[in-house]
């Protein structure tokens, strides 16, 4: 296997990358490309200048050498809509050379070909099935777009993001360059990370407050500390500073005009959000502070009970009744199934007492192995029913910057709005979103964001139906519904949870993270892409029956058809065993390789495929697997039979409020004697961070048996919250006396399911 790097040279640390960019120009009329490619030089020149400002490194103490981008920049011009489309993107959802590698799209709004209606514009054009600006949006979001006038800006349809300018300005060269230096800072400059950088050149050395290490020093000028410092270089620690530096930012207040705040803004567009808070303690604690904002004491939310224990954690703490929605279990493969459309519409179609309306369904999309749910269709019938649609995209921040995660979902249209066919949150119709940015972007461990999306500050602030008059008046001021309001809860929540002492260098990598995938996301998306499909194609060839894990594999044939639109991510990739000793030996091999994966079970393994994953990652997996496919295969449907998908194993509703049992006295048994006992704590399998035991929930045998299965097999410390004392497992559950009056508060609720 030979797999080739597309658009890139890669070179040594102290060397030169290589990269070229297109800047794709499109217009009807022959003059007017002739008079945009006279003044591309001058554009090229323009581009050069900014990219070497923004994305090169000087440091005469550094004896890593100095670094600048060698970044060719391209014209690609088309004459109409349609070669436009065919020349970025595929049939097939793929993009080509320049689709993989536009930077920026230049775009005429004032059509005059034969066969066009005389005063079409581009902006209202309808094409394919919905306007040229909505296709676009489809499957290209993130790129930047210019949108050329003759006159009609004031009159024209506005579309959110796209900049506006005349097509007279191309007349001065001078002026129209200037307003493009301005848009590319917009677009593309890293604000936090350069003045963050620039801080720690000029002015780290002479710090006096925070932190102890006082830029280093503390490190440098010891015997026993010098190599830690010098193994991780000058910058690392200068740039480790404290909310003292108040000119950068500051996390607690990130209104505050400053670098940070013009970070947030600028990835909120790339992302596609009404606002971006950035989040440096994981989206776990993402999910608790948007949940502890929405959720009320008592109110109830719909909950995947495949959620991370950071989503059933926030439940607790918010005082919430989670309704939980139970997938199955595949025991033949040991991993969760997603939820069924029609769990969902049933559950959230129900007829609930007003007191126990839901005000929430939580979904984790893409799941841990990679089932993306068609959002446009779950968020429409959330609208419907007046339930906020929270989307956990922990595994999915790549998502919108490939055309290829528009094949799930269907197109939605109501009356006031069309739903793009979008696998990802904020373009799918979700309207809150959590990313883990370090699981598949380029950033540090635990760097994360929240996005809120356009929809709920519509839903907040202009829509009129009814049924969302309770959220006018959760988040409101002056007797009308607020985002402004909700924004400032968030924020005072995120104090809550957020450190005061930041780690910058941190906040510097979300800075960066969005701006990379804007840039280079496609091409770096495409490549890997089309990686995984060769590999998939050498696994077919070494194990001819099959060991990759489909989305049939995973539900079940049998129940396939009860998942229209649903879809699997690629770069999720998951192999099955042969059977369980298989598995153990394959394991083994990965070891001796120095193969760490994602995730494993009993009946499959998992590899993540992301933007730092090149063809060597690819071609070492390959040979361990060509070495060892006697020991892969993926299951046949004899073995993916309806009994093989158990809805018991750990199906039921709390009884208590999660709350009530988890700061309740309590009292530890034995886990083999806990059955028909409440629990008081969470039992965690880690990975995949999906809950067992959960406080309120009454404990049932499959819950033991999987419990101890995986304390068995893999170790009791890969099952958080277990208590041990000599040899014997341990669970904290409520004393029967604490038990009574708190049922009393749930009687209502347990009347739904009797």
């Amino acid at each position: 296997m030979h797999l080739q790097d597309s658009g890139m040279e890669i070179a040594s640390m102290n060397q030169s990358l290589k990269s070229s960019l297109f800047v794709v120009h499109m217009s009807d009329n022959l003059n007017d490309r002739k008079e945009f490619k006279a003044i591309f030089p001058r554009i090229e020149r323009a581009l050069t200048s900014f990219f070497k400002k923004n994305f090169s490194y000087q440091d005469p103490e550094s004896r890593r050498g100095d670094f600048e981008p060698q970044i060719s920049f391209r014209l690609a011009q088309f004459q109409s809509p349609e070669a436009l489309a065919t020349g970025l993107i595929t049939q097939e959802h793929l993009t080509t050379t320049i689709g993989s590698t536009a930077m920026l799209l230049v775009l005429q709004n004032h059509l005059t070909s034969p066969g066009i209606a005389p005063g079409s514009r581009l902006t209202s054009m309808a094409f394919h099935d919905v306007t040229f600006p909505d296709w676009l949006n489809r499957f290209l979001p993130h790129i930047p777009v210019i949108l050329l006038t003759r006159g009609e800006a004031l009159s024209i349809r506005r579309v959110k993001g796209w900049e506006y300018e005349s097509k007279e300005s191309l007349l001065n060269p001078d002026d129209f360059i200037l307003r493009l230096h301005q848009h590319f800072s917009k677009w593309w400059e890293p604000t936090f990370s350069l003045a963050l950088e620039k801080y720690g050149k000029e002015n780290g050395a002479r710090s006096w407050h925070t932190p102890g290490h006082n830029a280093g020093n503390a490190f440098y000028r010891s015997p026993f500390q010098s190599s830690f410092y010098r193994s991780f270089g000058p910058m690392a620690f200068r740039t480790d500073l404290s909310v003292s530096v108040t000119h950068l930012g500051d996390l607690s207040e990130p209104d505050m005009e400053a670098p940070l705040k013009w970070s947030r803004q600028r990835s909120s567009a790339i992302f596609g959000s009404e606002e971006t808070f950035y989040i440096t303690n994981g989206t776990s604690t993402s999910n608790k502070a948007m949940l502890m904002t929405l959720l009320k004491p008592g109110e109830m939310v719909l909950l995947d009970r495949n959620c991370h224990k950071s989503v059933h954690q926030a439940v607790v703490m918010s005082g919430a009744l989670p309704l939980y929605l139970t997938p199955a279990y595949n025991h033949t493969l040991g991993i969760w199934c997603p939820l069924s459309l029609d769990t969902l519409r049933m559950n959230l179609s129900r007829e609930y007492p007003d007191a126990l309306r839901p005000r929430a369904l939580i979904l984790t999309t893409c799941t841990y192995e990679g089932v993306l749910y068609p959002m446009a269709d779950i968020a429409s019938l959330c609208e419907e029913y007046g339930v906020l649609f929270f989307a956990d995209e922990a595994w999915a921040p790549h998502l919108r910057f490939h055309p290829q995660y528009t094949s799930a979902g269907s197109t939605v249209s109501t009356s006031d709005r069309s739903l793009s066919v979008r696998c990802n949150a904020m373009d799918g119709g979700a309207h809150f979103a959590v990313q883990s940015t370090h699981k598949a972007l380029a950033a540090f461990s635990q760097a994360s964001m929240i996005h809120i999306s356009n929809r709920f500050r519509f839903l907040l602030e202009a829509d009129k139906n009814p049924q969302w008059d309770w959220l006018r008046r959760r988040f409101s001021f002056q007797g009308k519904g607020s985002y402004a309001d909700f924004s400032h809860e968030l924020q005072e929540m995120l104090r809550y949870w957020h450190s005061t002492s930041p780690h910058y260098p941190m906040l510097a990598t979300l800075d960066r993270a969005g701006i990379q995938m804007r840039l280079e996301g496609t091409r770096l998306l495409q490549e890997r892409l089309e990686w995984v499909e060769e590999l998939q194609n050498e696994f077919r060839e070494i194990v001819p029956s099959g060991c990759s894990i489909s989305l049939k594999h995973i539900v079940g044939p049998h129940r396939l058809d009860d998942f229209p639109n649903y879809t699997k991510d690629p770069l999720k990739m998951v192999l099955g065993f042969r059977d369980r000793r298989s598995g153990t030996s394959f394991i083994k091999a990965l070891e001796r390789a120095q193969i760490k994966p994602e995730k494993t079970t009993f009946g499959c393994v998992e590899f993540l495929v992301t933007i730092g994953t090149y063809r060597d990652h690819l071609e070492n997996l390959l040979g361990v697997v060509a070495a060892n496919a006697e020991l892969l295969g993926s299951p046949g449907d004899d073995e993916l039979k309806p009994d093989r998908f158990d809805f018991e194993m750990a199906s039921g509703q709390v009884e208590i409020f999660p709350r009530a049992a988890a700061i309740s006295e309590g009292e530890l048994v034995p886990l083999n004697s806990s059955r028909g006992r409440v629990c008081a704590q969470f039992l965690v399998p880690y990975p995949p961070g999906i809950p067992v035991f959960i406080p309120g929930m009454r404990v049932s045998r499959s819950m033991i048996n999987l419990v101890r299965e995986v304390a068995t097999t893999q170790g009791v410390h890969e099952v958080h919250g277990l208590f041990t004392r000599d040899d014997e497992i341990y669970v904290k559950v409520m004393r029967k006396d604490e038990e009574v009056p708190e049922r009393r508060r749930t009687l209502n609720f347990r009347k739904l399911f009797q």
